[in-house]
């Protein structure tokens, strides 16, 4: 059985996989990341059709064992219908082809090559946060099961883990809901739309500030997951009697 302060120190790890370097920053001038600080851990920022719509309530089961099962494979499921992105890729081909052709309204070719190696970047960066975000929610979900089974423990020994499992059943949503934005953020595309080449400065800011402001909504939601999934570990720290930061 994994101690509480090495599950700490895994929440610790995987808070700071969260935001993944890939260049966003640079490229969108996004917030720089905050430390952690704490015994436990404070702010970080800085991150299927079927699938995605499935509602976010876990199926009502008595063991725990069962329980954490169920979890965890409703999520992998969802990751990997996230990964398969068949239908993102048949969109991002028509889009390509669509995007090169106003790419021709561009006399200046080193203009073209500019703009068509930002929205390039826009989708590569797309796609590591997606990849990245499934991971973290994965490892999260990993650490909450380990979680659970010390709050088993401690139930056996008569302590009053009902906050407890409270606290679990709002992770688990967290991340179930979480997982639903990375997902749904993996369908996007940011072709950038060329109207003419004088407003070409105006068309690329437009896609860099809505590819930016998605990444942002998405983030603040992984980073409420990772918050709930502390908020685990400090409750059970204190029915165990032992110290946390607030």
């Amino acid at each position: 059985m994994e101690t509480l302060a090495s599950l700490f120190v895994t929440i610790v790890t995987v808070a700071g996989a969260v935001f993944p370097q890939v260049g966003a920053d640079k490229l969108l001038e996004a917030d720089k990341a905050k430390a952690l600080s704490g015994a436990v851990l404070s702010q970080t920022t800085e991150n299927t059709a079927n699938t995605v719509n499935r509602p976010v309530k876990v199926a009502q089961v008595t063991n725990t064992e069962d329980r954490q099962s169920e979890f965890m494979i409703q999520l992998r499921d969802r990751v990997n219908a996230t990964n398969e992105g068949d239908s993102v890729r048949a969109k991002r081909e028509k889009e390509t082809l669509e995007f090169r052709k106003r790419l021709t309204r561009i006399n200046d070719e080193k203009k073209q090559a500019i703009v068509e190696k930002i929205s390039e970047r826009l989708q590569t960066l797309n796609e590591k946060w997606v990849e990245q975000w499934n991971k973290v929610l994965l490892r999260l979900a990993e650490v909450l099961t380990k979680l659970e089974k010390v709050v088993a423990e401690a139930k056996s020994e008569g302590k009053d883990v009902a906050a407890v499992e409270e606290a679990i059943a709002l992770a688990r949503t967290k991340i179930l809901t979480a997982q639903a934005a990375v997902a749904t953020q993996s369908q996007k595309t940011y072709p950038i739309t060329i109207s003419t080449e004088e407003n070409l400065g105006q068309d690329v800011r437009s896609a860099i500030n809505l590819f930016h402001n998605d990444i942002k909504n998405v983030r603040e939601v992984v980073a409420e997951a990772k918050e709930a999934v502390v908020s685990v570990y400090q409750a059970l720290a204190k029915v165990r009697g032992e110290r946390v930061s607030e």
